[in-house]
């Protein structure tokens, strides 16, 4: 991972701010530091979830984690501190829906195939006869 930048003083009065208890500093300095949070997030993320996920997706869900929780009392000790939770948050991210969407049995992206890729095969045919259809039908009456 590339170093994490360093903080101006503006920044650091963020900071400050933030260990104090002001959610308003702490969301003013995440968006100062949206680049870094971004970079973390496309060294994480491999191409599968690239087909379901733009980058982006993953930033907001860090803002909201951000907005919605308290901040742990360790991750505003430093600027180092603060950017290794977020660093940490975004990877969790990423990971979790690499669980949804790869790693699970149940909705696995293995198991999807694209139209290109012969999926288009085992779509029904829009020429199909009507009486196919009714054909069906009376079968599964049958059952």
């Amino acid at each position: 991972m590339e170093e994490s930048p360093k903080f101006t003083p503006e920044q650091q009065a963020l900071l400050e701010q933030a260990r104090q208890g002001s959610r308003a500093a702490a969301q003013a300095l995440f968006e100062q530091i949206i680049p870094f949070v971004l970079c973390v997030v496309r060294q994480v993320l491999d191409f599968p979830l690239r087909r379901l996920f733009d980058s982006d997706h993953f930033v907001e869900e860090v803002r909201i984690e951000l907005w919605d929780h308290d901040l742990p009392p360790h991750a505003l000790d430093s600027a180092e501190a603060f950017l290794g939770y977020l660093a940490t948050t975004a990877k969790h991210k990423v990971s979790d829906e690499r669980r949804r969407w790869v790693d699970a049995q149940c909705r696995t992206l293995r198991r999807q195939v694209g139209l290109d890729d012969g999926g288009a095969d085992t779509l029904p045919s829009r020429t199909r006869p009507p009486d196919a259809a009714v054909g069906d039908l009376e079968e599964w009456c049958k059952f």
